[in-house]
């Protein structure tokens, strides 16, 4: 079954090493899967013309939660849009942990985005205090709300959902495939509960070619969002076509 692998590659990669990569992807014949690619800003637009002849899409980082005006350094939805990008990933664990974003900045940049005629690819997550408190369902049944409050999809292909325990980015140690197949199964079925639609919800953390076929196989799970193991040709190859 096809599914969809988001690479998130933050600030991993120089300008160069950037468009060397976007070339070797370019070239990638029949694969498995569906592959969304998140560069960093500055290499939005060159990806979208560099993969303008593939399959594959792409999508920004991050967006502000306003349009335009006296707002330093943010990005607008609309440049996103205007360089190509069909998708932008929106309250990542790293932008609510390192810059602040709260539930309500993360809604504001959903409408902001899809008014962009963009499609978000809302994150959500528990950290490691709160899942040893046993307070994981219930701290991401909030992130689900308070992210969604106000927001109508038209339909399910309009927004994604990724389910990141934040205890497991980057630490090597993902959490068991069985696991996250039984939070997805939870995450879809309280987002329907708000939207009236199935959303695709994907898994992110420590995912790598040597373990992604544990959680590819889950019914539950639509695909992956990656950040190190995205950021070499050899490994996403091997990713999109487990």
């Amino acid at each position: 079954m096809k599914k969809i692998i988001i690479a998130n590659w933050k600030m991993g990669l120089t300008f160069k090493e950037t468009q060397f990569l976007l070339e070797k992807i370019s070239t990638f014949e029949a694969y498995r899967h569906f592959l969304i690619v998140c560069p960093d800003f500055l290499n939005l637009a060159q990806a979208t013309q560099i993969l303008k002849d593939t399959k594959i899409k792409t999508g920004g980082q991050n967006c502000s939660f306003h349009h335009h005006g006296a707002y330093t350094g943010e990005i607008s939805a609309l440049d996103i849009k205007a360089a190509g990008a069909e998708y932008v990933i929106i309250g990542h664990s790293e932008r609510r942990r390192i810059f602040k974003e709260d539930n309500s900045m993360i809604n504001q940049k959903i409408k902001i985005a899809l008014e962009a005629k963009l499609k978000p690819i809302l994150c959500l997550g528990e950290s490691l205090l709160e899942r040893k408190t046993g307070r994981t369902r219930p701290v991401l049944s909030s992130q689900l709300k308070n992210a969604l409050k106000g927001i109508k999809i038209r339909k399910a292909s309009d927004l994604l959902l990724a389910y990141e325990p934040v205890w497991a980015i980057g630490s090597g140690q993902p959490m068991e495939s069985e696991e996250a197949e039984r939070m997805h199964k939870y995450i879809a079925e309280r987002a329907f509960a708000l939207t009236g639609k199935r959303l695709a919800v994907i898994y992110g953390g420590s995912v790598k070619p040597d373990n992604a076929h544990d959680f590819i196989k889950q019914k539950n799970i639509a695909g992956l969002l990656v950040g190190g193991a995205s950021l070499q040709a050899k490994s996403l190859k091997r990713l999109l076509n487990i």
